[in-house]
């Protein structure tokens, strides 16, 4: 009993966490409690099914196989280590189902965040009101509905309070554990949001040791020192993690985009909608307006403009806190400072994905009002809830009138409470508006409205099929209906592993590149279903062949179909694939109007020769040229082609083997993208391979009969493991001797 009293409000605060999302979903009518969809778009096409795969790899010990259901391949350690390597994501294990396994995922993590935004809070005041109010406005603010089923985020953002902790003991303490701790989780757990987070480090140093702390210039320096030498500590602790994601950073999707990449912009009446309740929203658009998430509720809001006007806060707290709003409207309003913040990076339209730091510093400042506050002192609360009500007014219509509405009823209330207080303000009926609030803004947009589809699960494709399957017809009812990340596509996979050559190769194509992370292949596309390996009934080859071995030398030049024909021709000395035809318009509307009788086509618009499917197109042009390819050389191609595939002796997710014919002049093409942790034997001697077309595994061999093996080797971690438990073990053991002679003193 007396435990239970003493962690009641963590108690609390996890049951009004849970039982707020749950009542939501079951408001909402979503999964289990429904039909409707737990999540959207990612949550869907990739977290959701990766975690399932992630469980079902682990329980069959596969977690470290290559496999050739991601694009054309690749090793699943990788996905893991982009996305998936939270501890919390281990309890799913005890579920079978891929909805279950989600949402108790979810639940585990708000569950956790509860608990460390309330000892954050704890540690600033023993006033339960403060700490309950504080914590459920950190886990229902808009940033949470808006962002909660992206999994690696939401480890972030309920990790972030206990980096806080952790910086605060580092530095007033020298205690730096936590900070390791939640530096290192934070890390491991999404390294996008994680850069942000060291962004924050270092401008929390500067702001606090430069410009607050009264320490001479010796103990600043030696601050610097104790932050950069923990820091690295950290990373020493994290190796193996670091070491593989350069790994993933060589070889697969990431990159740094171009700060011209989009050009949203915030407007100033769009920033106010942010601070407001009921304008949460997932994407923005990536050319044009868009605002960050940034909205607790307002009682935040109004402390947050309360503290610099309290009295009893001095001015160098308000210094510190001005420095930091500047900061915070840098990040906001200066494009640049925003796309260093995302790590140099654009997530189709997902802007402002750190701005559950100004969440948390505008919670800060709340917890630091209220604690200072002995006296409200009417006339400034009135100032402040004009000031509130103009910014509404003013922003008037850039809202819809209900949502106006709920913010001038909430104020009004606020108002009403915080004006009939003599000397506290009245917390509980607080906290009932703030239950209330959240409810109102989770239920608007935590369910996603859509009925639930089939999801093939329970057929997950063993990962020994010699073929990448081919594609059915319709992006949408594949995402809903075929689980992608299990199979389907021949390069697409709706995440950001992929081996960055191949995503090249097939966009030069005619695939429809994603940035250089995933990859929409057309299964009219024949060129490619011949070279990728794509299950097709009139052409297909095995991922492993023989072709001309001038094929090692070509460059990646040209037009699709200039280099179409290119690959061909070095492949097998057949010329000239595709037929030229110039077809005529019909004018309608201004425009002309072509009716396409080909499934498939090279459309050349006078500027860019693309690969369409489409039946009609309409362009401003009243003459088009197209180019079909010629069938009969098709046929001479495959037929060429597949005179030499590898006959399987035995075919696993990272184990292949076979016998293979090779003629003079040729050389042995696959279709697996070119990575150095393969190891090839041709008749029982290791040989190195070579990358063809810039991006995939090719083998230099003389003429005749061969046998072929080829093996993907994860054994190039050991060392970074030894030196990551290494580091662990020294520091355990230095703080263990530091604590022993502390208690003998």
């Amino acid at each position: 009993m007396k435990l239970i009293k003493k962690y009641k409000i963590y108690l609390i605060n996890i049951f009004v966490v849970l039982g707020m999302f749950l009542l939501i979903l079951l408001i909402g009518k979503v999964s289990p409690f429904g039909t409707n969809i737990l999540g959207k778009s990612d949550s869907i096409a990739e977290f959701k099914p990766m975690l399932f795969n992630f469980i079902t790899k682990l329980r069959t010990g596969t977690l470290l196989n290559y496999s050739f259901n991601n694009g054309l391949g690749n090793p699943f350690i990788f996905d893991f280590i982009y996305h998936l390597a939270s501890p919390l994501n281990l309890i799913a294990i005890f579920f079978k189902s891929p909805d279950v396994m989600f949402l108790s995922t979810i639940m585990l993590k708000l569950m956790v965040g509860s608990i460390i935004m309330t000892y954050y809070v704890s540690t600033k005041t023993n006033n339960k009101y403060i700490i309950f109010i504080a914590t459920i406005s950190y886990m229902f603010s808009s940033w949470m509905v808006t962002y909660y089923y992206y999994l690696p985020w939401l480890d972030v953002f309920i990790l972030f309070p206990l980096l806080q902790i952790g910086l605060e003991k580092l530095f007033d303490k020298n205690k730096p554990t936590i900070y390791i701790v939640a530096l290192a989780l934070i890390t491991i757990c999404n390294f996008y949001l994680a850069f942000s987070v060291y962004i924050y480090v270092i401008f929390y140093f500067i702001i606090r040791i430069l410009f607050y702390d009264k320490n001479t210039f010796k103990e600043k320096i030696l601050q610097f020192d104790k932050l950069v030498l923990y820091t690295l500590l950290t990373f020493c602790f994290i190796f193996i993690y670091l070491y593989i994601l350069f790994d993933v950073y060589k070889k697969t999707g990431m990159s740094v985009d171009s700060v011209m990449g989009t050009n949203y912009i915030v407007t100033f009446k769009d920033f106010i909608k942010s601070l407001l309740y009921g304008n949460s929203i997932l994407t923005t658009e990536m050319y044009g307006e868009t605002f960050p998430n940034i909205a607790c509720n307002h009682f935040i809001l109004i402390n947050c403009l309360y503290f610099f006007l309290n009295n009893n806060i001095s001015k160098r707290n308000k210094i510190f806190a001005l420095i930091a709003g500047l900061i915070i409207l840098c990040s906001i309003f200066v494009h640049e400072f925003d796309f260093t913040l995302n790590f140099f990076h654009h997530i189709r339209g997902l802007t402002y994905r750190y701005s559950f730091i100004i969440i948390f510093l505008g919670i800060w400042l709340f917890i630091y009002n209220i604690i200072h506050l002995e006296k409200i002192d009417r006339k400034k609360l009135i100032l402040i809830i004009g000031l509130i009500l103009l910014l509404i007014i003013i922003s008037f219509k850039r809202m819809e009138l209900n949502i106006v509405l709920f913010n001038i009823i909430s104020l009004i209330l606020y108002f009403i409470i915080l004006f009939v207080s003599n000397n506290k303000i009245l917390f509980i009926p607080l906290c009932i508006i703030v239950i209330i609030q959240s409810l109102i803004i989770g239920y608007e947009y935590i369910p996603i409205k859509q009925v639930m589809e089939e999801q093939n699960y329970d057929k997950f494709r063993k990962e020994n099929v010699t073929y990448r399957t081919n594609i059915s017809e319709g992006y949408k009812e594949e995402v809903f209906n075929h689980n992608l990340y299990l199979n389907s596509k021949v390069t697409h996979l709706l995440s950001a592993m992929n081996y960055n050559n191949t995503i090249k190769l097939a966009s030069m194509l005619g695939c429809n590149s994603f940035s250089n992370s995933s990859m929409y292949c057309s299964n009219k596309n024949r060129i490619n279903n011949l070279l990728f390996n794509v299950k097709d009934d009139s052409y297909y080859l095995e991922k492993i062949f023989a072709v001309n071995d001038s094929l090692i030398n070509l460059p990646l030049e040209g037009n699709i179909k200039d280099l179409s024909e290119n690959i061909v021709f070095a492949m097998t000395g057949i010329k000239d694939i595709y037929n030229k035809e110039t077809l005529k318009g019909t004018m309608q509307n201004d425009k002309y109007e072509y009716i396409i009788d080909y499934d498939s086509y090279l459309l050349d618009d006078g500027n860019y020769i693309s690969f369409k499917t489409s039946k009609k197109i309409v362009s401003s042009n009243s003459e088009l040229d197209i180019y079909v390819i010629d069938y009969n050389k098709l046929n001479e191609v495959y037929e060429y082609l597949k005179g030499n595939q590898i006959e399987y002796s035995f075919y696993d997710d990272n184990h292949i083997e076979g016998s293979i014919h090779v003629d003079k002049g040729q050389m042995i093409y696959t279709s697996i993208p070119y990575d150095e942790s393969w190891e090839i034997m041709i008749d029982n001697k290791i040989v190195k391979p070579v990358k063809i077309l810039d991006s995939l595994i090719g083998i230099n061999i003389d003429e005749g009969d061969h046998t072929i093996v080829l093996k993907y080797k994860n054994n190039n971690y050991l060392i970074p493991l030894i030196i990551s438990i290494s580091s662990m073990v020294i520091y355990v053991v230095i703080r263990l001797i530091k604590r022993k002679k502390a208690d003998t003193i």
